[in-house]
Protein backbone atom coordinates (compact mmCIF):
# COMPACT_ATOMS: atom_id res chain seq x y z
CA UNK A 1 0.00 0.00 0.00
CA UNK A 2 2.74 2.03 1.01
CA UNK A 3 4.49 1.75 -2.36
CA UNK A 4 1.29 2.19 -4.06
CA UNK A 5 1.01 6.11 -2.43
CA UNK A 6 4.39 6.87 -3.37
CA UNK A 7 3.81 5.92 -6.56
CA UNK A 8 0.61 7.99 -6.66
CA UNK A 9 3.09 11.41 -5.73
CA UNK A 10 5.67 10.16 -8.08
CA UNK A 11 4.98 11.31 -11.36
CA UNK A 12 7.51 13.76 -13.18
CA UNK A 13 7.72 14.82 -16.87
CA UNK A 14 10.82 16.18 -18.47
CA UNK A 15 10.06 19.13 -20.89
CA UNK A 16 12.63 19.15 -23.79
CA UNK A 17 13.15 22.75 -24.99
CA UNK A 18 16.53 24.58 -25.62
CA UNK A 19 17.33 27.29 -23.35
CA UNK A 20 21.23 28.66 -24.39
CA UNK A 21 21.59 26.26 -26.04
CA UNK A 22 21.09 22.92 -23.91
CA UNK A 23 17.90 21.28 -23.38
CA UNK A 24 15.61 22.51 -20.90
CA UNK A 25 14.34 19.94 -18.28
CA UNK A 26 10.82 20.48 -16.29
CA UNK A 27 9.62 18.30 -13.11
CA UNK A 28 6.06 17.83 -12.72
CA UNK A 29 4.66 16.89 -9.53
CA UNK A 30 1.17 15.25 -9.31
CA UNK A 31 -1.60 17.40 -9.80
CA UNK A 32 -2.84 19.15 -6.71
CA UNK A 33 -6.29 18.92 -6.48
CA UNK A 34 -8.05 21.02 -3.19
CA UNK A 35 -11.02 21.81 -4.72
CA UNK A 36 -12.20 18.43 -2.81
CA UNK A 37 -9.67 18.31 0.21
CA UNK A 38 -6.81 19.55 1.46
CA UNK A 39 -4.36 17.28 0.49
CA UNK A 40 -6.06 15.74 -2.37
CA UNK A 41 -4.31 14.45 -5.58
CA UNK A 42 -6.14 14.02 -9.20
CA UNK A 43 -4.30 11.16 -10.85
CA UNK A 44 -6.71 10.94 -13.86
CA UNK A 45 -6.04 14.48 -14.68
CA UNK A 46 -2.45 14.26 -13.88
CA UNK A 47 -1.95 11.40 -16.39
CA UNK A 48 -4.12 13.38 -19.30
CA UNK A 49 -2.16 16.63 -18.89
CA UNK A 50 1.29 14.29 -19.10
CA UNK A 51 -0.36 12.99 -22.46
CA UNK A 52 -0.81 16.81 -23.57
CA UNK A 53 2.52 17.54 -22.62
CA UNK A 54 4.06 14.94 -24.49
CA UNK A 55 2.34 16.15 -27.63
CA UNK A 56 4.48 19.25 -27.22
CA UNK A 57 7.73 17.34 -26.55
CA UNK A 58 7.62 15.93 -23.19
CA UNK A 59 10.15 13.38 -21.76
CA UNK A 60 9.82 11.54 -18.70
CA UNK A 61 12.70 10.97 -16.09
CA UNK A 62 13.07 7.43 -14.87
CA UNK A 63 9.98 6.41 -12.34
CA UNK A 64 12.41 4.35 -10.12
CA UNK A 65 14.93 7.91 -9.36
CA UNK A 66 12.09 10.04 -9.01
CA UNK A 67 10.09 7.65 -6.37
CA UNK A 68 13.30 7.21 -4.75
CA UNK A 69 13.74 11.33 -4.66
CA UNK A 70 10.54 12.01 -3.07
CA UNK A 71 10.42 8.96 -0.74
CA UNK A 72 13.66 10.10 0.87
CA UNK A 73 12.97 13.68 1.15
CA UNK A 74 9.54 13.14 2.43
CA UNK A 75 7.61 15.03 -0.19
CA UNK A 76 4.48 14.01 0.42
CA UNK A 77 2.57 17.28 -0.89
CA UNK A 78 2.19 17.69 -4.41
CA UNK A 79 1.09 21.16 -4.19
CA UNK A 80 3.41 23.11 -2.41
CA UNK A 81 7.71 22.59 -2.37
CA UNK A 82 10.48 24.81 -0.15
CA UNK A 83 13.62 26.16 -1.92
CA UNK A 84 16.08 23.81 -0.68
CA UNK A 85 13.84 20.79 -1.84
CA UNK A 86 13.51 22.26 -5.35
CA UNK A 87 17.57 23.27 -5.33
CA UNK A 88 18.20 19.38 -4.47
CA UNK A 89 15.56 17.77 -7.09
CA UNK A 90 17.96 19.58 -9.65
CA UNK A 91 21.03 18.74 -8.74
CA UNK A 92 19.91 15.00 -7.68
CA UNK A 93 17.79 15.05 -10.64
CA UNK A 94 19.23 17.15 -13.61
CA UNK A 95 15.80 19.47 -13.71
CA UNK A 96 16.30 22.56 -14.32
CA UNK A 97 12.41 23.78 -13.40
CA UNK A 98 9.82 22.28 -11.16
CA UNK A 99 6.16 22.43 -12.27
CA UNK A 100 3.36 22.66 -10.00
CA UNK A 101 -0.09 22.58 -10.83
CA UNK A 102 -3.15 22.84 -8.69
CA UNK A 103 -6.73 22.22 -9.60
CA UNK A 104 -8.41 25.13 -8.09
CA UNK A 105 -11.75 24.00 -8.95
CA UNK A 106 -12.53 20.49 -10.28
CA UNK A 107 -16.35 20.53 -10.79
CA UNK A 108 -16.18 18.01 -13.92
CA UNK A 109 -19.68 16.90 -15.46
CA UNK A 110 -21.56 17.97 -12.56
CA UNK A 111 -20.96 21.85 -11.83
CA UNK A 112 -19.37 22.56 -15.34
CA UNK A 113 -16.41 24.44 -13.49
CA UNK A 114 -12.46 24.22 -14.16
CA UNK A 115 -9.44 25.76 -13.07
CA UNK A 116 -6.09 25.42 -12.63
CA UNK A 117 -3.31 27.09 -11.06
CA UNK A 118 0.77 26.52 -12.22
CA UNK A 119 4.09 27.78 -10.83
CA UNK A 120 7.64 26.98 -11.29
CA UNK A 121 10.42 27.04 -9.33
CA UNK A 122 14.31 27.58 -10.30
CA UNK A 123 16.40 24.94 -9.53
CA UNK A 124 19.56 26.37 -9.12
CA UNK A 125 18.09 29.09 -6.62
CA UNK A 126 15.15 27.96 -5.73
CA UNK A 127 13.14 30.85 -6.21
CA UNK A 128 9.52 31.50 -8.34
CA UNK A 129 10.23 32.36 -11.62
CA UNK A 130 7.04 32.00 -13.53
CA UNK A 131 3.30 31.27 -12.42
CA UNK A 132 -0.09 31.26 -14.41
CA UNK A 133 -3.81 30.57 -14.24
CA UNK A 134 -7.07 29.96 -16.22
CA UNK A 135 -10.58 29.06 -15.31
CA UNK A 136 -13.67 28.52 -16.93
CA UNK A 137 -17.65 27.23 -16.57
CA UNK A 138 -19.96 25.95 -18.92
CA UNK A 139 -22.10 29.36 -18.67
CA UNK A 140 -18.89 31.74 -20.05
CA UNK A 141 -18.37 29.09 -22.61
CA UNK A 142 -21.63 29.08 -23.95
CA UNK A 143 -21.69 31.09 -27.69
CA UNK A 144 -24.88 32.55 -29.37
CA UNK A 145 -25.54 29.18 -31.33
CA UNK A 146 -23.36 26.85 -29.34
CA UNK A 147 -20.77 26.80 -31.84
CA UNK A 148 -17.74 25.13 -30.76
CA UNK A 149 -18.95 25.31 -26.95
CA UNK A 150 -17.57 22.27 -24.85
CA UNK A 151 -20.34 19.70 -24.80
CA UNK A 152 -20.18 19.21 -20.52
CA UNK A 153 -17.81 19.20 -17.93
CA UNK A 154 -15.39 16.94 -18.68
CA UNK A 155 -14.64 18.54 -22.16
CA UNK A 156 -14.52 21.57 -20.34
CA UNK A 157 -11.69 20.35 -18.19
CA UNK A 158 -9.85 18.91 -21.44
CA UNK A 159 -9.96 22.14 -23.29
CA UNK A 160 -8.18 24.07 -20.59
CA UNK A 161 -5.97 21.56 -19.87
CA UNK A 162 -4.80 21.87 -24.14
CA UNK A 163 -4.38 25.83 -23.36
CA UNK A 164 -2.16 25.70 -20.45
CA UNK A 165 -0.24 22.73 -22.22
CA UNK A 166 1.01 24.61 -25.09
CA UNK A 167 1.04 27.81 -22.43
CA UNK A 168 3.49 25.59 -20.69
CA UNK A 169 5.82 24.57 -23.71
CA UNK A 170 5.69 28.42 -25.40
CA UNK A 171 6.60 30.07 -22.19
CA UNK A 172 9.00 28.30 -19.86
CA UNK A 173 11.91 28.05 -22.34
CA UNK A 174 11.95 32.07 -22.91
CA UNK A 175 12.37 32.68 -18.87
CA UNK A 176 15.50 34.53 -18.39
CA UNK A 177 18.40 32.31 -16.29
CA UNK A 178 18.89 33.43 -12.84
CA UNK A 179 21.67 34.74 -11.10
CA UNK A 180 22.43 31.88 -8.84
CA UNK A 181 23.09 34.31 -5.28
CA UNK A 182 25.54 32.80 -2.81
CA UNK A 183 22.89 31.09 -0.63
CA UNK A 184 23.84 28.77 2.05
CA UNK A 185 23.35 25.28 0.75
CA UNK A 186 21.81 24.12 3.88
CA UNK A 187 18.26 23.11 5.45
CA UNK A 188 17.51 22.75 8.70
CA UNK A 189 15.82 19.52 9.21
CA UNK A 190 15.43 19.65 12.99
CA UNK A 191 16.00 22.18 15.88
CA UNK A 192 15.94 21.64 19.64
CA UNK A 193 16.78 23.31 22.39
CA UNK A 194 15.47 21.82 25.79
CA UNK A 195 14.36 22.11 28.40
CA UNK A 196 12.30 25.31 27.67
CA UNK A 197 12.30 25.98 31.45
CA UNK A 198 15.61 25.83 33.33
CA UNK A 199 16.73 26.98 36.90
CA UNK A 200 20.04 29.20 36.61
CA UNK A 201 23.26 27.32 36.08
CA UNK A 202 21.56 24.21 35.01
CA UNK A 203 22.31 22.71 31.63
CA UNK A 204 20.83 22.98 28.78
CA UNK A 205 21.14 20.86 25.54
CA UNK A 206 21.07 21.45 21.87
CA UNK A 207 20.06 19.01 19.00
CA UNK A 208 20.15 20.05 15.54
CA UNK A 209 19.96 18.43 12.33
CA UNK A 210 21.53 19.46 8.72
CA UNK A 211 20.46 18.74 5.42
CA UNK A 212 23.41 19.60 2.58
CA UNK A 213 23.07 19.96 -1.00
CA UNK A 214 26.88 19.74 -1.02
CA UNK A 215 28.96 19.91 2.22
CA UNK A 216 28.13 19.93 5.64
CA UNK A 217 29.43 23.02 7.00
CA UNK A 218 32.97 22.73 8.78
CA UNK A 219 31.86 24.21 11.88
CA UNK A 220 28.46 24.73 13.82
CA UNK A 221 28.63 27.46 16.58
CA UNK A 222 25.15 28.04 18.36
CA UNK A 223 25.12 31.79 20.05
CA UNK A 224 23.25 32.83 23.06
CA UNK A 225 23.39 35.12 26.34
CA UNK A 226 25.68 32.00 27.61
CA UNK A 227 28.55 32.76 24.86
CA UNK A 228 29.27 30.08 21.59
CA UNK A 229 28.99 26.88 21.79
CA UNK A 230 30.20 24.55 19.28
CA UNK A 231 28.20 21.80 18.51
CA UNK A 232 29.82 18.26 18.32
CA UNK A 233 28.80 16.40 15.45
CA UNK A 234 27.01 13.02 16.07
CA UNK A 235 27.54 9.49 14.83
CA UNK A 236 24.77 10.62 11.91
CA UNK A 237 25.43 12.76 9.38
CA UNK A 238 23.90 16.14 9.67
CA UNK A 239 23.45 15.51 13.70
CA UNK A 240 24.99 17.92 16.13
CA UNK A 241 24.44 18.31 19.53
CA UNK A 242 25.71 20.58 22.07
CA UNK A 243 25.74 21.37 26.06
CA UNK A 244 25.96 24.39 28.14
CA UNK A 245 24.93 26.04 31.56
CA UNK A 246 22.28 28.46 31.38
CA UNK A 247 22.58 32.06 32.92
CA UNK A 248 22.07 32.66 36.69
CA UNK A 249 19.80 35.44 36.36
CA UNK A 250 15.81 34.87 35.37
CA UNK A 251 15.37 35.57 31.73
CA UNK A 252 14.11 34.78 28.35
CA UNK A 253 17.29 33.78 26.24
CA UNK A 254 17.28 33.25 22.48
CA UNK A 255 19.73 30.60 20.87
CA UNK A 256 21.02 31.16 17.42
CA UNK A 257 22.89 29.39 15.21
CA UNK A 258 26.13 30.19 13.15
CA UNK A 259 27.04 28.52 10.23
CA UNK A 260 30.63 28.20 8.06
CA UNK A 261 32.44 26.50 5.53
CA UNK A 262 34.02 26.65 1.96
CA UNK A 263 30.26 27.21 0.18
CA UNK A 264 29.60 29.87 0.86
CA UNK A 265 32.99 32.00 1.78
CA UNK A 266 31.51 34.13 4.86
CA UNK A 267 29.72 32.66 7.61
CA UNK A 268 26.16 32.89 7.90
CA UNK A 269 24.02 33.68 11.02
CA UNK A 270 20.75 31.87 11.66
CA UNK A 271 18.90 34.50 14.50
CA UNK A 272 16.36 33.63 17.07
CA UNK A 273 15.73 30.27 16.05
CA UNK A 274 14.52 28.79 19.70
CA UNK A 275 14.79 30.17 22.91
CA UNK A 276 14.61 29.08 26.99
CA UNK A 277 13.27 30.58 30.07
CA UNK A 278 15.46 31.09 33.21
CA UNK A 279 13.30 30.87 36.30
CA UNK A 280 14.83 30.33 39.89
CA UNK A 281 11.26 31.48 41.77
CA UNK A 282 8.59 29.00 42.62
CA UNK A 283 5.13 30.03 41.39
CA UNK A 284 2.63 30.71 44.47
CA UNK A 285 0.24 28.43 44.91
CA UNK A 286 -3.11 28.84 46.15
CA UNK A 287 -5.78 26.89 47.17
CA UNK A 288 -9.85 27.31 48.30
CA UNK A 289 -11.22 24.66 49.67
CA UNK A 290 -15.21 24.60 48.76
CA UNK A 291 -18.46 22.97 50.10
CA UNK A 292 -17.33 22.95 53.73
CA UNK A 293 -17.33 26.00 56.50
CA UNK A 294 -14.38 27.51 58.24
CA UNK A 295 -13.43 28.38 61.61
CA UNK A 296 -10.47 29.02 63.11
CA UNK A 297 -8.57 28.53 60.20
CA UNK A 298 -10.14 25.06 60.09
CA UNK A 299 -12.62 23.64 57.02
CA UNK A 300 -14.97 22.19 58.44
CA UNK A 301 -16.70 19.33 56.32
CA UNK A 302 -19.06 16.74 55.69
CA UNK A 303 -19.28 14.63 52.91
CA UNK A 304 -16.54 16.05 50.42
CA UNK A 305 -14.38 18.71 49.86
CA UNK A 306 -13.74 20.80 46.28
CA UNK A 307 -9.99 21.89 46.14
CA UNK A 308 -9.40 24.61 43.63
CA UNK A 309 -6.02 25.34 43.19
CA UNK A 310 -4.46 28.49 41.33
CA UNK A 311 -0.44 29.17 40.17
CA UNK A 312 0.62 33.32 40.29
CA UNK A 313 2.50 33.52 37.98
CA UNK A 314 0.84 31.15 35.11
CA UNK A 315 3.22 28.88 34.32
CA UNK A 316 3.67 24.76 32.94
CA UNK A 317 3.51 23.09 35.99
CA UNK A 318 5.52 19.20 35.54
CA UNK A 319 4.13 17.14 38.06
CA UNK A 320 1.93 17.57 41.55
CA UNK A 321 1.38 16.12 44.78
CA UNK A 322 -1.50 15.73 47.16
CA UNK A 323 -1.17 13.80 50.41
CA UNK A 324 -3.82 13.56 53.55
CA UNK A 325 -2.01 13.33 56.89
CA UNK A 326 -3.25 12.92 60.30
CA UNK A 327 -2.01 15.24 63.14
CA UNK A 328 0.78 12.57 64.15
CA UNK A 329 2.15 12.56 60.81
CA UNK A 330 0.52 9.23 59.59
CA UNK A 331 -0.13 9.19 55.40
CA UNK A 332 -3.24 7.81 54.65
CA UNK A 333 -3.74 9.92 51.12
CA UNK A 334 -1.03 10.08 48.41
CA UNK A 335 -1.36 10.78 45.06
CA UNK A 336 1.34 12.04 42.83
CA UNK A 337 1.16 12.43 39.06
CA UNK A 338 3.27 14.00 36.02
CA UNK A 339 1.52 16.62 34.08
CA UNK A 340 -0.05 19.85 34.46
CA UNK A 341 -2.36 20.58 37.86
CA UNK A 342 -6.16 19.48 37.70
CA UNK A 343 -8.24 22.84 38.44
CA UNK A 344 -10.37 21.07 40.77
CA UNK A 345 -9.94 18.01 43.18
CA UNK A 346 -12.11 16.26 45.76
CA UNK A 347 -11.44 14.32 48.39
CA UNK A 348 -14.39 12.93 50.06
CA UNK A 349 -12.89 11.71 53.60
CA UNK A 350 -11.58 8.27 52.33
CA UNK A 351 -8.31 6.92 52.34
CA UNK A 352 -6.11 5.90 49.34
CA UNK A 353 -8.16 2.26 49.81
CA UNK A 354 -11.00 4.28 49.67
CA UNK A 355 -12.30 3.43 52.98
CA UNK A 356 -13.89 6.09 55.04
CA UNK A 357 -12.13 7.75 57.72
CA UNK A 358 -13.63 8.30 61.29
CA UNK A 359 -14.34 11.85 61.94
CA UNK A 360 -11.73 14.25 63.16
CA UNK A 361 -8.83 16.70 62.13
CA UNK A 362 -6.74 15.79 58.91
CA UNK A 363 -3.94 17.99 56.89
CA UNK A 364 -4.36 18.27 53.13
CA UNK A 365 -1.13 19.09 51.48
CA UNK A 366 -0.87 19.98 47.58
CA UNK A 367 2.52 20.19 46.20
CA UNK A 368 3.76 21.56 42.72
CA UNK A 369 6.53 21.50 40.41
CA UNK A 370 7.27 23.69 37.64
CA UNK A 371 9.10 23.03 34.59
CA UNK A 372 11.86 23.73 35.57
CA UNK A 373 11.57 21.97 39.30
CA UNK A 374 10.95 24.87 41.34
CA UNK A 375 8.60 23.88 44.31
CA UNK A 376 5.64 25.15 45.71
CA UNK A 377 3.37 23.99 48.82
CA UNK A 378 0.02 24.89 50.27
CA UNK A 379 -1.02 23.21 53.52
CA UNK A 380 -4.58 23.23 54.75
CA UNK A 381 -6.01 22.19 57.89
CA UNK A 382 -9.27 19.93 58.11
CA UNK A 383 -12.09 18.77 60.09
CA UNK A 384 -14.45 15.54 59.33
CA UNK A 385 -17.71 15.64 61.28
CA UNK A 386 -20.20 13.54 59.48
CA UNK A 387 -22.45 13.83 63.12
CA UNK A 388 -23.80 16.92 64.54
CA UNK A 389 -22.97 17.18 68.22
CA UNK A 390 -25.59 16.50 70.77
CA UNK A 391 -27.21 19.01 73.04
CA UNK A 392 -28.13 17.82 76.46
CA UNK A 393 -31.37 18.82 77.77
CA UNK A 394 -32.05 19.12 81.60
CA UNK A 395 -34.08 20.62 84.32
CA UNK A 396 -32.46 22.35 87.02
CA UNK A 397 -34.21 24.70 90.14
CA UNK A 398 -32.97 28.54 90.76
CA UNK A 399 -34.72 30.21 93.47
CA UNK A 400 -37.98 29.38 93.11
CA UNK A 401 -37.64 28.74 89.33
CA UNK A 402 -37.68 26.26 87.30
CA UNK A 403 -35.35 25.97 84.28
CA UNK A 404 -34.80 23.82 81.14
CA UNK A 405 -31.53 23.77 79.75
CA UNK A 406 -30.01 23.30 76.78
CA UNK A 407 -25.75 22.58 76.84
CA UNK A 408 -23.07 21.15 74.56
CA UNK A 409 -20.08 18.93 75.91
CA UNK A 410 -17.02 20.96 76.78
CA UNK A 411 -15.26 18.78 73.88
CA UNK A 412 -17.91 19.77 71.49
CA UNK A 413 -17.32 21.27 67.43
CA UNK A 414 -16.94 25.19 67.07
CA UNK A 415 -19.52 24.82 64.27
CA UNK A 416 -22.70 26.99 65.44
CA UNK A 417 -25.64 25.22 66.03
CA UNK A 418 -29.48 26.03 65.48
CA UNK A 419 -31.87 24.27 67.78
CA UNK A 420 -36.04 23.86 68.74
CA UNK A 421 -37.08 23.01 71.51
CA UNK A 422 -41.25 21.66 71.96
CA UNK A 423 -42.47 20.83 75.32
CA UNK A 424 -45.47 18.80 75.99
CA UNK A 425 -47.62 17.72 79.27
CA UNK A 426 -47.45 14.33 80.17
CA UNK A 427 -50.80 13.48 78.02
CA UNK A 428 -49.56 15.14 74.85
CA UNK A 429 -50.75 18.82 74.87
CA UNK A 430 -48.38 21.68 73.57
CA UNK A 431 -46.74 23.87 76.67
CA UNK A 432 -43.87 25.53 75.25
CA UNK A 433 -41.86 26.02 72.06
CA UNK A 434 -38.71 27.70 71.64
CA UNK A 435 -35.95 28.16 68.93
CA UNK A 436 -32.63 30.06 68.82
CA UNK A 437 -28.90 29.15 68.57
CA UNK A 438 -26.85 30.48 71.42
CA UNK A 439 -25.95 27.54 73.85
CA UNK A 440 -25.60 27.18 76.43
CA UNK A 441 -29.24 28.54 76.97
CA UNK A 442 -31.98 28.65 79.91
CA UNK A 443 -35.51 28.26 79.46
CA UNK A 444 -37.75 29.59 82.20
CA UNK A 445 -40.96 27.19 82.93
CA UNK A 446 -44.22 28.64 84.33
CA UNK A 447 -45.28 28.70 87.63
CA UNK A 448 -48.84 27.10 86.86
CA UNK A 449 -46.83 23.68 85.59
CA UNK A 450 -47.74 21.60 88.53
CA UNK A 451 -46.59 18.06 86.89
CA UNK A 452 -43.54 15.42 87.84
CA UNK A 453 -42.25 15.60 84.06
CA UNK A 454 -42.63 16.74 80.87
CA UNK A 455 -42.39 15.63 77.36
CA UNK A 456 -40.24 17.11 74.88
CA UNK A 457 -39.04 17.09 71.60
CA UNK A 458 -36.05 18.21 70.17
CA UNK A 459 -34.15 18.98 66.79
CA UNK A 460 -30.67 20.51 66.08
CA UNK A 461 -28.77 21.40 62.73
CA UNK A 462 -25.47 22.56 62.16
CA UNK A 463 -23.71 24.36 59.28
CA UNK A 464 -22.65 22.16 57.14
CA UNK A 465 -25.91 20.11 57.27
CA UNK A 466 -25.35 17.48 60.13
CA UNK A 467 -29.06 16.77 62.12
CA UNK A 468 -29.59 15.80 65.66
CA UNK A 469 -33.15 14.56 66.85
CA UNK A 470 -34.62 13.39 70.26
CA UNK A 471 -38.38 12.60 70.34
CA UNK A 472 -40.58 11.11 73.19
CA UNK A 473 -38.44 11.52 76.52
CA UNK A 474 -39.45 12.42 80.07
CA UNK A 475 -38.21 15.81 81.84
CA UNK A 476 -38.84 15.09 84.71
CA UNK A 477 -39.78 18.17 87.31
CA UNK A 478 -36.46 19.21 89.76
CA UNK A 479 -37.22 18.75 93.73
CA UNK A 480 -36.14 22.05 95.59
CA UNK A 481 -32.50 22.56 95.48
CA UNK A 482 -32.06 19.25 93.15
CA UNK A 483 -30.54 19.77 89.30
CA UNK A 484 -31.81 16.55 87.15
CA UNK A 485 -30.19 15.19 84.26
CA UNK A 486 -31.86 15.13 81.01
CA UNK A 487 -35.17 12.82 81.33
CA UNK A 488 -34.83 8.91 79.74
CA UNK A 489 -36.80 7.90 76.55
CA UNK A 490 -40.78 6.35 77.10
CA UNK A 491 -39.56 2.74 75.96
CA UNK A 492 -37.32 2.75 78.64
CA UNK A 493 -40.16 2.61 81.36
CA UNK A 494 -41.44 -0.15 80.00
Amino acid sequence: MRSLMVFLFSTLLLVGSVLDGRALTVALFPLADISSEYNGVDLKATNHFHELLEQEGVTLLDDLDVRRFMAQNRLRRSGCLDSFAARKMGRELHADLVLLVTLCESGGSETGRFGLLLTAFDTDTGELVWSTQESSSLFQETSLLAIGAPRDGIDLQFRIMEIVARRVALELPKLEPREVSERYPFKLADFQVSPEYVRGASPVECFLKLEALFELPEKVELLSDAGRVILIPGKVEGEYYGRWAAPVADGDYTVSLALSGSVPSNPVELQNLSHYKVINQPPELIIDLKQGHVVNDVTIFKEQLLISSRVRPTRPISRWRFTVVRPDGRVLVKDEQDGELPRDLIWRGCNSKRQHLPDGDYVLTLTIWDAANNRSQAVKKVSLQTECQPVEVKTVKKGDKNLVRLTTPESSSSLSLTWKLNLYSPEGEPLLERSGSALPVDIELSSDIKVDFLLFSIDVYDQIGNTFSLAENRLYMPEPGVQLARGEKWSEDF
